[in-house]
């Protein structure tokens, strides 16, 4: 019996160990402002906006099959040109900015490439495949400029098929 009076001191020690009570039973701590940081919501970062991209101030080289070419970007438009090539065929641009939903765009010739409009501002980045279809071939690049994020590669996924399992709603039937 000498056990209880001590199991008993040592739970009310171990109770009023951690709180100052200032008489009542409430946890009066006297500094609401200690624990602000306890009862505040965490403030979120704020938002990263992308800045839109700038019009290059240089046209951009690509390569159409084995013809060098240059995509000109300008506020408003693209602009293409073949280096060693006077514009003949059909040209097309599908010019997607990041965010923004695809342009399909179909180039009209001039007397040094083809020109079209477009919206090529207020994206962070945009990406442009050019298609050149001549002589019954058809030549295409993709090309882009800003900040445009890097694409995942699709997982492969192997299939090792040695009937362990079935196929279809019957499985095998041996």
């Amino acid at each position: 019996m000498k056990m209880l009076p001590v199991l008993a001191l040592s739970l009310l020690l171990a109770g009023c160990g951690e709180h100052d009570h200032d008489g009542g039973h409430g946890h009066e701590h006297g500094d609401a402002a200690g624990h602000a940081e306890h009862d505040a919501a965490p403030t979120p970062a704020p938002a990263k906006v992308a800045a839109a991209a700038a019009v290059p101030s240089a046209p951009l080289d690509l390569t159409l099959g084995h013809h060098g070419a240059q995509l000109a970007v300008r506020d408003g438009g693209l602009d293409l040109t073949l280096a060693d090539e006077a514009p003949a065929g059909e040209a097309r641009v599908v010019l997607t900015g990041v965010g923004q939903e695809p342009q399909k765009l179909v180039m009209t010739a001039g007397e040094s490439g083809w020109t079209t409009d477009a919206k090529t501002t207020g994206a962070a980045g945009y990406v442009a495949v050019v298609t050149w279809t001549h002589d019954g071939n058809t030549e295409s690049a993709r090309v882009q400029w800003g900040d445009v994020p890097v694409a995942k590669a699709p997982e492969k996924v192997e299939h090792d098929d040695h009937g362990d399992h079935p196929h279809g709603a019957g499985g095998h039937n041996h």
